[in-house]
């Protein structure tokens, strides 16, 4: 078998034995399986907050899940590869912390050692902890890691290319007005260093609004032109940021704030934040969530180069009066069109999630009831994972001063679908953060998807990038890498999940990952 391109034998054996019940037209997309998967993970806050960190922590090849407590102990699940999870003692008591009151989780194999790490923000002391090869974790936060007052998100990149992650950390001032003289209350882009250590170039940076209350963060290439740019969701009407990176300069590295003149500074009281090319038209959209309305800023742009937003929530049937706090984009029943889900959580009685359905005609509908999601629970962490590797994307959910919850997609479709997994190798960081990747069908319709480490609210999704394809069950597919190589592999089979290798695969690299290797 060709070592780029492997079908992991388990998830397909998986996927045919869990049973599926015919889906009628009452029947909902979305189930509880929480009790039924094993977990039991409270929730108990006196802030927003709720994280949800997913990566193959022991390295079998099933994604396993770490849910924040807040003053709760953080809980770490292993995936069983049956459906369900599984605690492990030894690995627990390295993440408990019980009382540490954190609130966003961004994971990602910071070393290149090959084993995901989690990096903790919080509302005091954030914490870096380092994966030791599955067996638990150690807390290694050097000074400049730590934010000792309210962080908010964080999201992991190699914004200067250099083949090691880099980390931004979004704060949250506590009190108002901002106190410019207070360094706790701006963000943080800190490049790591060749010799070690870790240099913030923020202050080096014309940010036209640089002190602002950042709740929601992501990282992605906004521009298309093979780097990764910065998208800061801010509350209270503070403006939102957009920098794209421009490369060496600036006292270290360059970014240039384009937010006004793209129109993505659209204010609001900006919470969680999903990207995506939901249109399908080459270029990338945003939608974020706020009080009272939610954002769609749909790309003009047509391509790469500079975004053009235009507001366009009402006319897409995305606006809800709610309180909005996670959102992702997702294809929930593999036709091949990006839906949204938008969690909701306030004071109010209308704490029910919305799952939208983009339709083939154009626009969203909300299937209210009929998604298996709107239950009177206030929602505020939500992540993307395809827990049982069936080709259905499934939710986790953080509802407030409760329990974090396991919601499985039990969609009835003859759709196909095709999963990438990426593994870098020197120049390009171990989990290829930063690459694009190109899902073309026979239709010649493109669908854009991005190895991302952070987003949503306080969130990482699944590392395994998913794609659905309608009516059509092979793909050709294009990943994009961050050190500007291409590789091609035409029609991939669908209805199941690919391993795809940075050309240069070294054996640290290119070891199979294969369900129940090590």
């Amino acid at each position: 078998m060709n070592q780029a391109v492997r079908l992991t034998a388990a998830v397909a054996a998986l996927a045919a034995a869990v049973p599926v019940a015919a889906q009628s037209s009452a029947q909902p997309w979305y189930q509880d399986v929480t009790t039924a998967a094993g977990i039991q993970a409270p929730l108990l806050q006196d802030k927003p907050a709720g994280g949800i960190g997913v990566g193959d922590f022991d390295r079998d090849g099933w994604p396993d899940l770490f849910l924040t407590g807040y003053f709760e102990p953080n809980r770490l699940y292993f995936n069983d590869r049956t459906g369900g999870f599984v605690e492990r003692p030894d690995a627990s008591a390295t993440i408990a912390l019980p009382g540490s009151r954190c609130t966003g989780v961004a994971v990602a194999d910071y070393d290149n050692d090959g084993w995901p790490d989690i990096y903790l923000v919080c509302n005091g002391d954030n914490r870096l902890l380092r994966n030791l090869a599955g067996t638990g974790f150690a807390d290694v936060t050097p000074p400049e890691l730590n934010h000792p007052e309210r962080s908010e998100g964080a999201v992991w990149a190699d914004f200067n290319e250099d083949g090691v992650l880099d980390l931004v950390i979004a704060a949250h001032p506590r009190a108002l007005p901002y106190d410019p003289n207070d360094p706790t209350n701006y963000d943080r882009i800190l490049l790591s260093q060749p010799g070690g250590g870790w240099v913030d170039i923020a202050p080096n940076l014309a940010i036209e609004v640089p002190l602002a209350a950042t709740l929601g963060l992501a990282a992605a290439d906004i521009d298309l032109d093979g780097r990764m740019d910065l998208y800061f969701a801010n509350d209270r009407h503070d403006g939102n940021t957009l920098l794209l990176n421009r490369g060496p300069g600036c006292g270290g590295w360059c970014f240039e704030d384009v937010s006004m003149i793209t129109g993505a500074d659209r204010a609001a009281y900006s919470m969680g934040i999903a990207i995506s090319d939901y249109d399908r038209d080459g270029d990338i959209d945003l939608y974020y969530s706020s009080m009272d309305e939610q954002i769609l800023l749909v790309n003009d742009a047509g391509g790469p180069g500079l975004p053009e937003y235009c507001e366009d929530q009402q006319n897409q049937g995305v606006n809800s009066p709610a309180i909005g706090w996670g959102v992702i984009f997702l294809d929930a029943d593999n036709d091949g069109l990006d839906d949204l889900f938008l969690g909701i959580g306030g004071p109010s009685g209308s704490n029910q999630d919305q799952l939208f359905h983009q339709q083939s005609t154009g626009g969203f509908a909300a299937l209210g009831p009929g998604s298996g999601l709107h239950h009177l629970l206030p929602t505020e962490a939500a992540a993307r994972v395809d827990y049982d590797r069936d080709g259905r994307v499934d939710l986790v959910l953080g509802h407030s001063n409760l329990e974090y919850r396991l919601y499985r997609n039990v969609t009835t479709t003859d759709h196909g679908w095709i999963g990438i997994e990426l593994v870098g190798s020197p120049p390009v960081n171990r989990d290829a953060i930063g690459s694009r990747v190109e899902v073309v069908t026979v239709d010649g319709r493109t669908r854009l998807g991005e190895r991302r480490a952070g987003e949503s609210r306080g969130a990482s999704h699944d590392y395994a990038l998913h794609f659905g394809l309608g009516s059509h069950h092979r793909a050709d597919v294009t990943v994009r890498w961050p050190d500007g190589r291409s590789s091609h592999y035409p029609a991939l089979a669908a209805g199941r999940y690919h391993r795809l290798y940075h050309p240069n695969g070294d054996p640290l690299f290119s070891d199979s990952f294969e369900p129940g290797e090590r």
